[in-house]
């Protein structure tokens, strides 16, 4: 026969282990989780600083350099590109050796930097890429590449303002095997 003490001591331990797995949370404020405004110990960070492009300081021989958040992998511009318009963006085999460096989902700019086309981002207008032929951070393999109708420069914050008028004029070519910055 069960005893009284033996039955509380089970209800008991059934009440904690209830309390236990209902309090979630597994913060350090010491509640049960139940009725508490305590805030999760490691948030999501906020999407407007989760991936804006940062700079470091030298890239080989590049000083102030602007990187990608998400790779740490040095950014380029293309000459033909103009203020908030890529030339290379239209083309399938230039963004697949170029990628386009583009903003998260509600994501907003800093100063020096915009969204254009819904998604990419620019400094100072330049749109901004990575380039598959950099393999780790810290590579500038890409610098210098003539292909798409202009060159490809790594992306620093010397960069001027790029006005509508400042690309090459002329239409992005189509590359053919062999040409650089076309693997």
């Amino acid at each position: 026969m069960i005893t009284m003490r033996k039955m509380l001591a089970a209800c008991a331990f059934a009440g904690v282990a209830l309390l236990a797995a209902c309090g979630g949370g597994g913060g350090t404020s010491g509640g049960s989780g139940y009725g508490t405004t305590t805030p999760p110990m490691n948030p999501a960070p906020a999407p407007q600083s989760a991936n804006v492009p940062v700079t470091k300081t030298t890239v080989g021989t590049f000083s102030n350099v602007l990187t990608s958040a998400a790779s740490g992998k040095t950014l380029y511009t293309l000459s033909a590109d103009t203020a908030g318009t890529s030339t290379c963006a239209p083309n399938a085999t230039c963004v697949m050796n170029w990628p386009l460096e583009t903003a998260g989902t509600g994501a907003t700019a800093p100063a020096n930097f915009t969204i254009i086309a819904g998604s990419q981002w620019a400094y100072n207008g330049h749109p901004l890429y990575t380039y598959v032929g950099d393999t780790a951070a810290g590579t500038t393999a890409g610098e210098g590449i003539p292909s798409f109708g202009g060159t490809w420069h790594v992306a620093t914050t010397a960069l001027a303002q790029l006005s509508n008028n400042s690309g090459s004029g002329s239409p992005p070519s189509m590359p053919t095997s062999g040409t650089p910055g076309y693997p």
